[in-house]
């Protein structure tokens, strides 16, 4: 497999070893000129976040990583699957259940979770939620903080194709 230009002509990358190189090369890259010790992942057990801890696990030693779950609807046992398989220490490993927080923010909405266009504007307020508790649990580790959710956004939002958004950086604010 080798990715094409947009044009079709020239290949981007010459293999997908130098595209995993390059992705590992960013993240080792962004962290240390920042001189940040350690990263967070959001980590929703989708395929982009669970792409982004393996990454991480080449990029870093596993006692820099934090994972943060942060389900509205129950916890997930592959996570700890997932965890488990990275060789992350369980007390990197952090969960906390968004639903009491989104609550309000849906009764007060009227969100109806029967309604395609509410289930939409209520994915939106569970997104904004995670990022919140992502980047206040970020500053209490003063680190730097890699998300899925921020790609939520911009998919649901801004009609992005959301591969390219799986290793955004959001900088804590100190």
């Amino acid at each position: 497999v080798r990715p094409v230009s947009t044009d079709g002509k020239e290949p981007l990358l010459q293999s997908i070893e130098e595209i995993y190189q390059a992705l590992l090369l960013g993240v080792k890259d962004y962290v240390e000129k920042n001189g940040f010790k350690s990263v967070v992942l959001g980590l929703s057990g989708g395929i982009d976040s669970t792409t982004s801890l393996f990454l991480l696990t080449k990029a870093f030693p596993i006692k820099q990583i934090s994972v943060l779950h942060l389900p509205y609807f129950s916890d997930h046992e592959y996570i700890q699957l997932i965890t488990k398989q990275a060789k992350i220490p369980t007390e990197n490993v952090h969960t906390i259940q968004i639903k009491t927080l989104v609550e309000p923010y849906k009764q007060t909405l009227h969100l109806d979770e029967n309604q395609a266009n509410d289930r939409i504007r209520l994915g939106n307020v569970m997104a904004r939620t995670r990022m919140m508790v992502l980047y206040d649990f970020a500053n209490s580790f003063i680190t730097i903080t890699m998300t899925i959710y921020f790609s939520q956004w911009l998919v649901v939002d801004k009609k992005v194709p959301d591969f390219w958004f799986s290793l955004s950086f959001v900088i804590p604010t100190f």
